[in-house]
């Protein structure tokens, strides 16, 4: 049985089930056995790119677009700014925070890391605000599993960017 294969199936299903793409292909990934978390690159049928975080031991998972400037982040000084969806219930400790759209969560994220020795050392807490586009980001991500998400897209990327390197993928 091959278990990569399996948890790209299981990606490109849950893109497709959350009408958030009909994903073509997944480019790159993070994923390795010993991690239930991982980052991957994912391109749809409109040539759209998009990050996705998934974790495979309970099926949580949430999508970020790409964005260039975003996906180098870490080669330039902090902050990292940008938009997480996740589909999920309203209600949890982080209900306030950004937009919904239906069961699509939208939130605003302000993330503050160091790059240190070729790895992100995340300044906790991460930070959001009370709307779609917070003119401050006044107000701290509570829930576990969305610290969890933006902390592996974060600490992943150096390593998502050695894959697409290795893979010699061109990104706009």
């Amino acid at each position: 049985m091959d278990v990569k294969k399996i948890f790209v199936s299981a990606i490109l299903a849950a893109l497709i089930s959350f009408n958030i793409c009909h994903a073509e292909k997944i480019l790159a990934d993070t994923s390795e056995k010993s991690d239930p978390y991982f980052l991957a690159l994912v391109k749809n049928d409109n040539d759209t790119l998009l990050f996705s975080i998934y974790n495979r031991s309970n099926y949580e998972m949430a999508f970020i677009p790409y964005d260039r400037e975003l996906y180098n982040f870490y080669l330039k000084q902090s902050p990292a700014i940008f938009k997480m969806f996740r589909m999920e219930n309203p209600g949890g400790t982080d209900t306030e925070l950004g937009a919904w759209e239906g069961y699509m969560h939208i939130l605003p994220v302000y993330a503050l890391f160091n790059y240190v020795d070729g790895k992100i050392v995340i300044d906790y807490p991460f930070w959001s605000g009370e709307s779609l586009n917070p003119s401050h980001y006044h107000s701290k991500i509570q829930e576990e599993i969305h610290a969890k998400l933006l902390t592996v897209f974060l600490t992943h990327m150096p390593t998502l960017h050695k894959k697409v390197n290795t893979a010699g993928i061109n990104l706009p």
